[in-house]
């Protein structure tokens, strides 16, 4: 098991529609599911947190190269926790124009996320191909926030 400093990892075993300003009204939920996807209609990941279901799901790029995934799938978790494209032209991971260009989080964005989820900590289930890319876009995200922000099963 890899240990991420602050993102609990728990092993269960092995292994959208609309833009995320159409889902403002569409609750954070508790358990996000990635997977790696052959295409995607931008190129690069989506989020769907409108379902209804319980679950918000990610998708991601299998062609992106790895520092570029892990940008993109931080991006994708911040839309989960119900961030938006809020950062534009920044170069921030929540700007839509430049996130998978690998770089640090901005202090304003960190400010949000740690606004928008209080004390909650998400579930994140990685799909096959993703575990060591989402321990460390979730370790991004916790290690700027100075706590645990999601538990990778």
């Amino acid at each position: 098991m890899r240990v991420a400093p602050l993102a609990f990892l728990v092993l269960l075993g092995c292994g959208g529609a609309g833009g995320p300003e159409s889902q403002a009204d569409c609750p954070v939920n508790q358990n996000v599911l990635l997977n790696l996807v052959a295409s995607l209609p931008d190129g690069v990941g989506s989020s769907d947190r409108c379902v209804g279901d319980g679950f918000t799901y990610l998708k991601i790029h299998a062609g992106l190269p790895q520092g570029s995934r892990r940008r993109v799938i931080a991006h994708e978790l911040g839309h989960a926790a119900g961030l938006p494209h809020a950062f534009d032209n920044t170069g921030c991971v929540m700007d839509q124009a430049v996130y998978a260009t690998p770089g640090p989080l901005c202090p304003e964005e960190v400010a949000a996320m740690a606004s928008a989820l209080g004390t909650r900590i998400l579930d994140l289930f990685p799909g096959p191909g993703l575990f060591d890319d989402v321990v460390a876009a979730a370790d991004m995200w916790s290690l700027a926030v100075g706590r645990p922000l999601f538990a990778i099963h």
